[in-house]
This record gives structure tokens, sequence and C-alpha cells, in this order.
């Protein structure tokens, strides 16, 4: 639920149109309503066994390392309340 005066990131402000990802959602902004967005350039990590130089997002390096390389890897999710426990 959404506290008051905060929107639905996924919901054009102009049309009310709903998007299931942000990144459409801004396509849709720049290409229908012609409005400038905030890029957000996700960080891509390096396969450090590809020779190509090949870059990933997180998700995609797991999926990539696996079909690939034959490599499986275990991901984790950690929580914090803090960041003194995060530092920790």
């Amino acid at each position: 639920m959404l506290g008051r005066g905060q929107t639905n990131p996924k919901i054009c402000e102009h049309c009310e149109m709903e998007f299931c990802s942000i990144s459409s959602k801004n396509d849709h902004l720049k290409r229908v309503h012609n409005k400038p967005v905030e890029n957000k350039t996700t960080p891509r990590i390096l396969c450090p066994l590809c020779p190509e130089g090949e870059t990933f997002l997180s998700h995609r390096l797991v999926k990539h390392l696996k079909d690939i390389h034959d490599i499986v890897v275990k991901v984790s999710t950690l929580n914090f309340n803090n960041i003194k426990e995060f530092e920790i």
C-alpha cells in the first residue's frame, strides 16, 4: 500500500496507463509523451570466465554461469535494519 503523497512508480502520471516494469513505463514516457526520464543504470558485472569481457545484470550472470560455464551459484539475500547492522 502506498503512503499519502506517493504514487505507484509503474503508473504513468500523464495517462494513468499501468506497466509491468519501470523501464517499460520510461519507454512509454519517452515515446508517447516525449518526456525526459532519469536514466538510472543498473551496475553490470563482468563474467570472469569469458574472454570477450561480456557483462551482465546480477541475476543474468547467475543464469549465464549455469548455462554456459556449468557453474551453479547459491544466491542469498541479506536484510539489515540499519546501516550499523550492515557495517558489522
